[in-house]
């Protein structure tokens, strides 16, 4: 983290920050745009989370971590708008599990903006000729970029706390809930979502299969970088994501 806060990465709560255009630069590199929705804003209920990630010289820098609640579906709307017309990334990937008539509006509206990729956790996609969950797939993206030391996050106890809510578990992960905050890894969510926005639709590389647990199984998406992406065993000790985001 101490990385990402040399990269200007940044973290904000409620609404976007003065001058985050500022901090951003769309020359240096390809950008993705994740978004893990709620529309609801109790003191506990889960919030929106929103990251904004670039890919330079390899590296998947979050450049802005946002973290709002509202119960008015036109505020993350227009957060996201402001954002595809000021930056112009790559797609943006919305998290459509629960929230699909949402996302299927915010898709129509920035059609001719930008890509819109509706995903469903509880979908499956091929990994490797097997069906994996995309709540596995994903996961497992951000997981292995930042245990290979390619992600920089910004230097927030919120994005530790609520990237330490996920927890790898039997064949996937699972995200606790800190009854306090609400917090349900929303920030994590919505990173791994961004780097799905920047990997679809570029170049495929090779891939390896490993073993699952009992399943030989690797990413058998397009990734922008020459590294083999591989799925942790379901024995991988679960407190590995939390270690490396300590660091």
């Amino acid at each position: 983290m101490d990385r990402g806060e040399r990269a200007g990465c940044v973290f904000a709560l409620d609404d976007l920050p003065a001058g985050w255009e500022r901090g951003i630069d769309p020359s240096r590199g390809p950008i993705g745009i994740g978004a893990d929705p709620a529309t609801t804003e109790g003191e506990t209920s889960n919030p929106f989370g929103i990251t904004v990630t670039q890919l330079i010289d390899g590296r998947y820098v979050a450049k802005l971590i946002l973290s709002f609640k509202s119960a008015d579906p036109k505020k993350p709307k227009g957060i996201l708008r402001e954002l595809c017309e000021v930056l112009h990334p790559r797609a943006v990937a919305i998290d459509a599990t629960s929230e699909v008539y949402w996302a299927t509006e915010v898709r129509e509206e920035l059609e001719g903006v930008t890509n819109v990729i509706l995903v469903k956790n509880s979908e499956k996609t091929d990994v490797m000729g097997e069906r994996v969950l995309y709540k596995t797939y994903l996961g497992q993206l951000l997981v292995n970029a930042i245990e290979e030391d390619r992600v920089d996050l910004p230097k927030s106890a919120e994005v530790k706390d609520d990237f330490r809510l996920v927890k790898k578990m039997k064949g996937g992960f699972d995200n606790a809930l800190d009854s306090a905050t609400g917090r349900h890894g929303d920030l994590f969510d919505g990173t791994k979502l961004s780097v799905h926005a920047l990997i679809e639709g570029t170049e495929p590389v090779r891939v390896d299969a490993v073993q699952v647990g009992s399943r030989a199984a690797a990413a058998g998406s397009c990734v922008p970088h020459d590294r083999r992406l591989t799925m942790r065993p379901d024995n991988a000790d679960d407190d590995a994501l939390a270690q490396t985001i300590n660091s």
